[in-house]
C-alpha cells in the first residue's frame, strides 16, 4: 500500500494530512497529480502553506501482512 503524506518542512515532519493517491493530494491542493510527483521527487519545501503550516510530500511504502492466524 502506498500513502502520499503532508508533513510539516521542519525536522519533527509532523503529518498534515494523509492521502491514498497522488491525484488526491493534487485534488487537495489545487493542482496538477505532475505537480505532486515533481515535488516528492524533488523532495521540494513547497511555498504555500496548508493549515498554516509550510510543507513536503512524501511517498510512504506499506507492507501489507496477512495475519490469517
Amino acid at each position: 500500500m502506498t500513502l502520499y503524506l503532508l508533513v510539516t518542512a521542519d525536522k519533527y515532519e509532523l503529518p498534515l494530512a494523509v492521502c491514498d493517491s497522488a491525484g488526491e493530494v493534487a485534488e487537495l491542493l489545487g493542482r496538477v497529480r505532475g505537480d505532486i510527483y515533481t515535488t516528492i521527487a524533488r523532495k521540494l519545501v513547497s511555498r504555500e502553506t496548508f493549515n498554516g503550516h509550510q510543507f513536503r510530500i512524501i511517498k510512504v511504502e506499506i507492507d501489507e501482512e496477512d495475519d490469517d492466524g
